[in-house]
Parts: structure tokens; sequence; C-alpha cells
């Protein structure tokens, strides 16, 4: 929200300055405000990304090590024959945390997978952005070439047609 005020901020200081200054190069720096936003927003998703995927390793970790303890106790209770309706419920909550565990373990893969897929549209906009600029270079090189050709062909063209001329006027001459 306070990113969206920044902005706002941002966009009518850009009028103000364009007004008093008088240029109108207004698009340009919107667009480039608008560019610097989604970068500012990548980077935020992938920060929180990373900061919730830390959390839930960590989450992971405790959640194992807590494993293993009720499986102690579960088996304290098995020694002790006792209380026999706190070893089912511990037997449950086993199976809750273990149910937790595989669900934080599918949101890992997920939040890694979207990740990674994050990156590889990263790198193929890179590579469609330098083979764009190679297709613009081959073009600008090509049109060169036709230019080139196309000057030759003309003064070719004049000369054989000032040679035709002399051809004629020495053949209406004889």
């Amino acid at each position: 929200m306070i990113a969206d005020q920044i902005l706002v901020m941002k966009i009518f200081y850009l009028n103000l300055k364009t007004f008093f200054m008088g240029k109108s190069n207004i698009r340009y720096q919107l667009t480039n405000l608008i560019g610097q936003r989604k970068k500012k927003i990548y980077e935020t998703e992938m920060a929180n990304n990373a900061s919730e995927l830390g959390r839930l390793r960590n989450l992971v970790k405790e959640l194992e090590e807590r494993e293993v303890k009720l499986e102690g106790e579960l088996l304290e209770y098995y020694g002790l024959k006792e209380q026999e309706s706190d070893i089912a419920e511990l037997q449950k909550q086993l199976k809750i945390k273990t149910v937790e565990i595989d669900m934080l373990n599918i949101t890992i893969n997920s939040l890694q997978t979207e990740r990674k897929k994050l990156q590889e549209k990263i790198a193929h906009g890179a590579s469609i952005k330098k083979d764009l600029e190679v297709a613009r270079n081959k073009i600008k090189e090509l049109q060169r070439q036709i230019q080139l050709d196309a000057n030759q062909t003309k003064a070719q063209l004049l000369f054989l047609k000032k040679q035709v001329s002399g051809l004629q006027a020495r053949s209406h001459q004889k």
C-alpha cells in the first residue's frame, strides 16, 4: 500500500516536473517507474518465498524433533503399559504431525517448483531479448546491403543507358 502511494507521488511529481519544464517524456518515465515497480514486486515475492521457505524448513525441523520426542514418550508408555488412552492420543497426534509434515513438504516442493519456474522465465526472457537484438542487428546489416546493392544497380543502369544512348546516337549518325 505504501509502495502504491509512493508510485502515485512519483507520478504526481513527474506530472509537475513535465508541466513546469515543458518536457514530454512522461511516458518513458512512467514506463520506467512501472518497470521498477514490477521488479520490486518480483524481488519482494522472491524474498517472501525465501523467507517462507526458511520458516517452513525450521517448522519441519521442529516438527521432526517433536515427532522424535512423541515417539519416545509413546515407547515409555508402552513400556509402562499404563494409561492406554494417553498412548492412543499420542498416536493420534503423531499421525496429525506426520500429515502436517507431509503437507509442509508439499508446500516446500511447490515453492521450490514455483521459484524454478520464475528463474526459467527470467532466463528465457533474457535469451529472447538477446535473440531480438541479434535479429535487429541482422536486419540493419541486410538493409545496408540492400541499399548498397540498389545504389550499385542504379549506377550500372545509368552506365548502360549512357552506352545505349551513345550507340543509338552513333547508329543515327551513320
